[in-house]
């Protein structure tokens, strides 16, 4: 009997933000993200650096999720620093827990510590549209590249807009799948359009809606390049309760949406380096 190759696991999109945070901060020695994924009970290490993937969570970490508690410490060998977090969703839902550990010597600044994971939770927090974003695979297409000009035009407008939860990008870039998301604050990189995103594109007219629980409202509208053509589609979306003033939200994506047009020269343009 002839044995069968072995394909390696496919990325998921937590491992992706990990990978991100260790080469952005050369200090962290350990990270690890604890999460129940979709359909099972048990909460384990579903992405990692240097640390246990596939470990149950221990009590501590059920803690912290339990109660948005942060637990920190020295290690029992003294040489890391420990700080282990909530981690939230773009709407500050829990949906697991995160645990970075710093190298350590007697007298370090252990409050700097602190401040690093917390602003490394954070940043990671405002790219989770829910606990199963995490579990998704990364990038949906390799052909569509990363650290684009495209995906610089979105960070910048979610820095410029903090009550923003998600923003994506669709634009007709040459892969097999049609519009597919060329940035986003969510992965889905290379995930195709989908039949909304295309009615957009293709009538030129915007979708308004909220989600099926009604805490999330979409503008999702066509996208220009700085001359005027349509090159793909932009939604944006943000949190929503009943009263909020649904098309003054919509005219603010709109003028987010002229924004980013302005600095596209094409559609092409896009999926050039951010430099």
């Amino acid at each position: 009997m002839c044995a069968q190759a072995t394909q390696a696991p496919k990325k998921i999109y937590a491992q992706e933000l990990v990978d991100r945070v260790v080469a952005a901060h050369p200090d962290v020695a350990v990270i690890e993200i604890h999460a129940t994924p979709p359909k099972t009970t048990e909460n384990v290490v579903i992405a990692t650096y240097n640390g246990h993937l596939g470990e149950k969570a221990d009590p501590e970490d059920l803690d912290v999720i339990k109660t948005g508690k942060a637990s920190v410490g020295v290690d029992k060998a003294g040489d890391r620093y420990e700080v282990n977090l909530p981690l939230f969703d773009v709407a500050h839902r829990t949906v697991g827990s995160i645990g970075v550990a710093f190298k350590y010597k007697a007298g370090d600044d252990k409050a700097a510590f602190d401040q690093e994971a917390t602003n490394i939770r954070d940043h990671m927090s405002r790219r989770i549209s829910h606990v199963a974003n995490l579990g998704e695979k990364a990038p949906f297409d390799a052909a569509v590249p990363a650290d684009t000009l495209a995906q610089k035009l979105v960070d910048e407008a979610l820095d410029a807009n903090k009550d923003v939860l998600i923003i994506a990008v669709h634009a007709a870039v040459p892969t097999k799948a049609e519009y597919p998301i060329v940035a986003s604050n969510i992965g889905r990189i290379g995930k195709p359009a989908d039949e909304d995103d295309m009615g957009v594109i293709k009538s030129g007219k915007p979708k308004l809606e909220l989600n099926e629980s009604g805490d999330r409202f979409e503008s999702l509208g066509v996208l220009h390049d700085a001359h005027g053509k349509v090159i793909g589609a932009a939604g944006v979306v943000f949190a929503y309760k009943k009263g909020d003033d649904r098309q003054a939200m919509h005219q603010r994506a709109e003028k987010m949406r002229a924004v980013m047009a302005a600095r596209i020269a094409s559609a092409d343009a896009l999926v050039q380096p951010a430099h």
